[in-house]
Order: C-alpha cells, then sequence, then structure tokens
C-alpha cells in the first residue's frame, strides 16, 4: 500500500511542477476555462450575480478563487499521501507530520521561486501560504481519521 501511494506522491508532484512551468498564457486559459465550466455547472462561489450571462470581472474572481483554492487541493494530496506512506512505515506520528510539513514546505518553495523564472508568472508567498494551508488541512483530517481508528479499536478490545 505505501508503495502505491509513494507513487501517488510522485505523481502528484510532477502534475504541480507540469502546471507551474505553464508559460502565463497557457496558465491564464487553463484556469479560465475550469472558471467558467464551473460557473456553467452552477459553482459560482455567491460572485456571478447571473449565471447564463457572467461579466469578465465575475469570472476574474472566480478564476482567483479556482486557483487558490487549487494549491489547497494538490498540496492537501501530497501531504496526504506523505503523511500516510510515512505512517503506514510504522513512522511515529509526530516524525510522520513534522517531515510531511517540512517537506512540503520546501517543495512548495521551490515550486514558487522555479515559477519566477517563467515567463509572465511570478513567485508569491499567498501561493505558498495557500499551499502550506493544504498541507495542514490534509494533515489535520489524517489525524482526526487515525484517531477515530484507534478510538474503535480500543472500543472492540483491540489494541
Amino acid at each position: 500500500m505505501s508503495k502505491r501511494l509513494f507513487v501517488v506522491v510522485i505523481f502528484v508532484v510532477l502534475l504541480v511542477f507540469a502546471f507551474s512551468t505553464q508559460t502565463a498564457p497557457v496558465s491564464v486559459a487553463l484556469s479560465r476555462l475550469v472558471s467558467k465550466e464551473l460557473v456553467a455547472l452552477g459553482l459560482d462561489f455567491h460572485v456571478v450575480k447571473d449565471i447564463a450571462n457572467p461579466t469578465v470581472t465575475e469570472l476574474y474572481q472566480v478564476d482567483s478563487i479556482v486557483r487558490n483554492y487549487a494549491h489547497v487541493v494538490l498540496y492537501g494530496f501530497v501531504a496526504l499521501a506523505i503523511v500516510t506512506t510515512l505512517y503506514l512505515k510504522r513512522i511515529k506520528i509526530y516524525w510522520a507530520v513534522t517531515c510531511t510539513l517540512l517537506f512540503v514546505g520546501v517543495l512548495a518553495a521551490v515550486d514558487e521561486n522555479v515559477q519566477g523564472f517563467i515567463p509572465g508568472r511570478g513567485s508569491e508567498l499567498r501561493d505558498w501560504l495557500s499551499d502550506m494551508l493544504g498541507a495542514t488541512i490534509a494533515i489535520v483530517v489524517f489525524m482526526v481519521i487515525i484517531g477515530l481508528f484507534h478510538l474503535y479499536q480500543l472500543s472492540r478490545g483491540r489494541n
């Protein structure tokens, strides 16, 4: 199981860097396409007044929200796969969480620095903070699930 999760980690890291190394026009076109589709599906983040005819400003606001959520979600998956892999390798939870946060923090910093070299892109502290928020949320969810699992085992008389 942990080998498969490690493959997931590698896949998501490569996916992150594939998105990060896109030129600005490609990145903007992709996120605008995703934003338009989300609005068409009715997911407008309470920004769009008329879903049938969203304004350019409304789509820009949705696009900004989508980009921030993308950071949170992608790095959340990275963190979840790493912390789960380490936990399944019987590494103490404290070290699994610490190593995961350190790895994700460095990965996100490298990712942001790489973007600084891509034409039309930039490196932003806000993006790094979104990445770390995603990792933190994923780790908290993981720890709650592990805690509930251990409580369940204790209630059934298992250690």
